[in-house]
């Protein structure tokens, strides 16, 4: 199932998006810049407590305007929600051209209407276009892929189990295949900037982050795959802002 992104889908914010992929649905809303002493970076991530999200151990839209349900303050955040907000900051810190921002901020707030598998990905394509939708001067179009590594038994005698790589699980994975899991690696990337959107290819690697079991083969193997899906991505965002055809 192919990534949507929609842009200016909050009014009052500066920039806003909403990402929808399988099961995942996220939106995000950028406030800013803003005067602050130094530049600054915030990132407030909530998943609603209404949002499924089953883990891998059990197995021209541009007018739509969504109403985001309410937040909760930062000391009510969970784990998952300050790591994945930490993530995204440090990933969007990689694009934005801090010369030109020194001393303001920026106020990211993102909420996950619906999860299910690995949501960095999801984070930082959303964050990606909201920043862009708000104006703010990047380096490149930053966009975010995750490879999902399997290791599923074989008819093999010996008993070895057979290894398979799937970009996107969060919208290609059976339930079988997520049963299989054995590791997760997430990409952020982006081209840089000038790039004609007709020959977009990522070229930089702005941040990776891995979970699970990786070997030298499956880390070169999960990087190319990555690579292209943030590809991918990063032209889904593109045609989100009317610079490739739909």
């Amino acid at each position: 199932m192919a990534a949507q992104f929609f842009r200016g889908v909050v009014s009052q914010a500066s920039g806003s998006s909403y990402f929808e992929c399988g099961h995942t649905k996220v939106m995000c809303s950028v406030y800013g810049p803003r005067q602050s002493p130094c530049h600054q970076i915030e990132c407030d991530v909530t998943i609603s407590s209404f949002a499924q999200k089953p883990s891998l151990e059990e197995g021209n839209g541009n007018n739509i305007l969504f109403t985001p349900p309410p937040t909760r303050n930062r000391s009510q955040r969970t784990t998952e929600e300050r790591v994945l907000a930490a993530r995204v900051a440090d990933a969007v810190k990689t694009v934005i051209l801090t010369k030109n921002y020194r001393r303001v901020s920026f106020h990211i707030v993102m909420i996950f209407l619906e999860c299910e598998g690995d949501l960095i990905a999801p984070a930082i394509n959303a964050a990606s276009l909201a920043l862009i939708d708000a104006g703010v001067e990047l380096t490149g179009v930053l966009s975010a892929c995750t490879v999902a590594r399997l290791l599923t038994p074989s008819s093999s005698p010996e008993g070895s189990k057979a290894e398979q790589f799937v970009p996107d699980p969060c919208s290609a994975l059976t339930t079988e295949q997520a049963s299989h899991v054995a590791g997760q690696m997430t990409l952020a990337g982006s081209a840089e900037l000038g790039t004609n959107a007709t020959n977009y290819n990522c070229t930089r690697v702005n941040g990776i982050w891995t979970q699970g079991e990786f070997d030298v083969n499956s880390i070169h193997v999960s990087l190319g795959l990555g690579m292209d899906g943030c590809t991918s991505a990063g032209r889904a965002i593109l045609r989100a802002l009317g610079h490739l055809p739909a």
